[in-house]
């Protein structure tokens, strides 16, 4: 008897173990689900105010218009995305000459930049900037620097957000070089951190990093990157809802992968979730991995995903969406979670002409260009 009162004791002990471990759990997601709606608020903010930056020649001024390119990252995996921007300064001489200047931003109660760097093409250099992604989901910013004349030097310095602070976890260069009427290819040499290696084993270095999609913004003497900042607010826009217009999450204890083309695909802010027993995707994420330009209409709740011959128009809520003017029905309407649009994937990929599947073992999305 006294056996058996130790072990409903013990079995009581562990269910209220489980309980507080469960409720703990569930505060800390919602304290993150505040600090992420903070900290896009404040993002929000932050890039509709005008700005200035010191510098050790004197203060860099630069209001929204200044922006050549904007977006969120989350860099170190936290689950509080920073801000990644490329500003052309509001002076004359600074513009002529193709500078700009790089801000990494973090919020930590309010914005603040933690990285910068000065960018410049000035007597026929050229810039680039970017970020690379490995398989892993690291995130990676790259600076990239190039010549113009007798030699191409090109410099790729990869760095990764490590503890709050930037490291440098890679460089290379690229040597090449013309004879004096530049018909005539006649020297490339390679270097790894200082050291001359040949092209099988730059790639190999390459590799180490499992580095699978990078975005360059370039740069040759004057600014030729497109403007995103009204995208970017447009996409803060529809992640700033009311919580009371979210819909309710059906968590699923196994993750649900997607895959294009045999690549896994990120999902920074919202993972794909199951709702009324139908699996809900992040248009964004799918479709810029995709090579389309997400856009968001707040005021119409619709979301617009555009890409050479093909437009797509979503709206929140409905069960139907158009591809190049034509209506299409999906199986579960459209609908916000967590600050991202969802929806049933299945449709919308098929209607842009490419092929979906699913791997009930992996719980994977497939989606690929054939068959």
């Amino acid at each position: 008897m006294l056996g058996k009162m130790k072990k409903g004791v013990g079995l009581l002990l562990v269910c209220c173990m489980l309980l507080l471990i469960t409720s703990n759990a569930v505060v800390a997601v919602e304290a993150q689900q505040l600090d992420l709606r903070a900290a896009l608020t404040a993002y929000r903010e932050f890039l509709v105010t005008p700005q200035t930056f010191e510098r050790e020649w004197g203060n860099i001024y630069w209001d929204m218009g200044s922006i050549l390119h904007a977006e969120l990252v989350d860099f170190d995996n936290d689950g509080l995305p920073e801000l990644f921007l490329i500003v052309e300064p509001n002076d004359d001489w600074a513009r002529e000459i193709g500078q700009a200047d790089l801000f990494v931003i973090s919020y930590n109660g309010s914005p603040t930049i933690i990285y910068s760097m000065g960018l410049s093409s000035e007597g026929g250099q050229a810039w680039s900037a970017g970020l690379a992604y490995s398989s892993d989901g690291q995130v990676y910013f790259i600076h990239i620097a190039g010549g113009t004349g007798m030699y191409d030097i090109e410099e790729r310095d990869y760095r990764a957000l490590r503890n709050g602070e930037w490291v440098s976890i890679l460089t290379t260069e690229i040597w090449s070089g013309w004879d004096s009427e530049r018909q005539d290819f006649t020297l490339q040499h390679f270097y790894v951190n200082g050291i001359r290696v040949s092209e099988e084993q730059l790639n190999s270095s390459l590799a180490t990093l499992g580095i699978t999609r990078t975005r360059e913004f370039r740069a040759w003497g004057h600014f030729d990157i497109p403007k995103s900042i009204q995208g970017l607010l447009s996409e803060l826009d529809s992640k700033l809802v009311e919580p009371q217009q979210e819909a309710t999450l059906v968590h699923d204890n196994n993750p649900i992968n997607v895959t294009i083309d045999g690549q896994q695909v990120n999902f920074p802010v919202q993972q794909p979730t199951i709702v009324d027993g139908r699996t809900l995707v992040p248009v964004r994420g799918v479709f810029e991995a995709l090579g389309f330009t997400v856009g968001w209409n707040n005021s119409t709740r619709t979301a617009t995903l555009a890409r050479s011959s093909h437009v797509v128009v979503i709206t929140i809520d409905s069960d139907t969406f158009t591809t190049n003017g034509t209506s299409h029905t999906l199986d579960v309407p459209a609908q916000i979670i967590g600050g991202s649009t969802m929806l049933p994937i299945r449709a919308v990929v098929e209607s842009v002409g490419y092929y979906i599947d699913w791997d009930a073992v992996t719980n994977t999305v497939i989606i690929s260009r054939r068959p």
